[in-house]
């Protein structure tokens, strides 16, 4: 965590601003004391003693990275043009790495390194839907995963079933951060498509008949379609988008807001 509450002042504060000699500092999310880790290496934050449970322990070093990133980037982009925004402000059972309090909208950065229980992300945007706030999933993007490294060219990847969610969400396209800032200054959509497995023929075991298999869709594997790179979040279009059941699962994708690159 990049911040925490800090009792004396009764305020939220960052840890890159304390020392450990200003403490004690609290999580807002689970209540529990939390140190202050500093390093010449490390961003500085605020961790929970390893014996504590909390939604919100253990971030990594690449999830910090993206949140400071993406909390600069906003402030020079929007500055004055919105009401505030903050790091880490939790809302009862609900805290964005990043809210951007506009003075019609709210807009909640979600930052997602690791993988989230479909149970956990429908939960999350059902609590951003009933706060009326408009919710930006973001995850850590790779060159190597996207790009072939022979020849440049696109290749097909595999997604995570958490991701494969939010695709569907997003209309079939992914949000991404590029912390290396090689690449990209801003945010990068990258639009998705179908893998189809080729048809294929094969001759029976007592070589007497040809079996053959016509394309098949492939569940989990999209190839990219198209990359759009140094967007800011002006770029994004808040929309509902209304419940529907996900694709071959059992179970439906609540209704939400949701920031769209159209």
């Amino acid at each position: 965590m990049l911040t925490a509450y800090h009792p004396q002042s009764s305020k939220q504060v960052f840890a890159a601003e304390q020392s450990s000699t200003n403490g004690p500092f609290f999580c807002p999310a689970c209540g529990s004391e939390l140190r202050i880790k500093k390093g010449l290496k490390r961003i500085h934050h605020f961790a929970h003693l390893p014996e504590k449970n909390c939604l919100y322990k253990s971030e990594s070093q690449l999830h910090l990275r993206i949140k400071k990133q993406i909390y600069y980037s906003l402030l020079q982009e929007l500055g004055t043009n919105v009401k505030d925004i903050s790091l880490e402000k939790m809302i009862e059972t609900i805290r964005p790495d990043v809210l951007v309090e506009g003075f019609k909208k709210e807009i909640g950065i979600e930052i997602q390194v690791t993988p989230l229980t479909p149970a956990e992300l429908i939960r999350r945007t059902v609590a951003y839907y009933q706060h009326k706030i408009y919710v930006l999933w973001v995850l850590p993007f790779s060159a190597t995963r996207f790009f072939a490294a022979d020849d440049g060219e696109f290749q097909s990847i595999r997604l995570k079933a958490f991701e494969m969610m939010l695709y569907y969400m997003n209309y079939k396209h992914l949000i991404f951060w590029d912390d290396t800032e090689k690449l990209s200054q801003g945010f990068i959509k990258v639009a998705l498509g179908d893998v189809w497995q080729k048809p294929s023929a094969f001759y029976s075991i007592d070589w007497s008949t040809i079996i053959e298999f016509n394309p098949k869709k492939l569940k989990q594997k999209k190839m990219p379609l198209e990359i759009e790179y140094d967007l800011g979040l002006k770029d994004f279009k808040p929309v509902y988008a209304p419940a529907f059941q996900m694709p071959k699962a059992d179970y439906f994708l609540p209704k939400r807001f949701i920031m769209l690159r159209e």
